[in-house]
């Protein structure tokens, strides 16, 4: 196995561990929590965010994304009122699942035809920043989110054995 297999590998293992850590986030959200927090930070906003994000900066650049079709146009960002043109309310606990369940199928595919040797990581906002870093820094990005989600499951009371090093699992499967 070449190096840069074995580098993909890890990356992909990392990612799905991570998206799972985030759908059990997610589907242990009550819909009290799952609506809570002031705006535009509220756990549901926050869950959109880290796969919105993972799914824009996991392509090879920031032309090859495209809206997953559960969701409406717009952001996800958590620090501006207006990026975000949804007008009907929050996306429904279901709704992100299967995001973040197409998501963890979409993975091992994006990163199979990646190059990561590029110098450029293809996000414009980001540049100059090398790809194989960006997806390091994505991965970050996602378990961060999750962090925040799993911390403000624990301070309503709602705790799980959700830890996952690598792999991703589908409680519904």
């Amino acid at each position: 196995m070449g190096q840069d297999t074995k580098v993909k590998a890890a990356l992909e293992s990392q990612y799905l561990g991570t998206l799972s850590m985030m759908r059990e986030c997610i589907s242990l959200a009550t819909p009290e929590i799952w609506v809570a927090g002031k705006w535009p930070r509220s756990f549901w906003r926050i869950a959109f965010h880290g796969l919105f994000y993972t799914d824009l900066y996991s392509g090879q650049t920031a032309n090859d994304h495209k809206d997953w079709p559960g969701t409406s146009s717009g952001g996800g960002g958590l620090w501006e009122d207006d990026d975000d043109d949804r007008t009907e309310g929050p996306y429904a606990q279901e709704e992100m699942i299967k995001y973040c369940d197409w998501l963890a199928g979409e993975i091992p595919k994006r990163l199979a035809a990646m190059d990561l040797d590029s110098e450029t990581c293809g996000i414009p906002w980001y540049e100059p920043f090398p790809k194989l870093d960006h997806q390091v820094l994505n991965i970050r990005h996602l378990a961060g989110h999750v962090g925040q989600l799993s911390e403000l499951l624990m301070a309503s009371g709602v705790d799980s054995d959700f830890w996952k090093s690598r792999g991703y699992k589908n409680s519904n499967k």
